[in-house]
């Protein structure tokens, strides 16, 4: 395991299995350029190396000011949940 993830590793609900799970699943992110480059780059921060279109997103409504931000609320917010899917597989 790479020290890059410690940090992930020490956090309870992720743990060295969490991440060892994040490491082995697919995480499903938008296809729109903006949120998707957003969350392909935070997932990858997280350990995945693998990615598919998502089929739907949910949850997706921001009320930011800028489309920058609101890109990188919802990209983000798109790779946590898929670290949760994966750790709670």
């Amino acid at each position: 395991m790479s020290a890059r993830f410690l940090r992930q590793i020490l956090v309870s609900e992720i743990g060295q299995s969490g991440q060892t799970k994040i490491e082995r699943a697919v995480a499903e992110l938008p296809v729109a350029a903006a949120e998707g480059e957003v969350a392909e780059l935070y997932a990858r921060r997280a350990g995945f190396v693998r990615f598919e279109p998502a089929a739907e997103l949910r949850d997706q409504t921001w009320t930011a000011q800028s489309p920058s931000v609101q890109a990188v609320l919802s990209g983000s917010r798109c790779a946590l949940l898929a670290i949760r899917k994966a750790v709670e597989s």
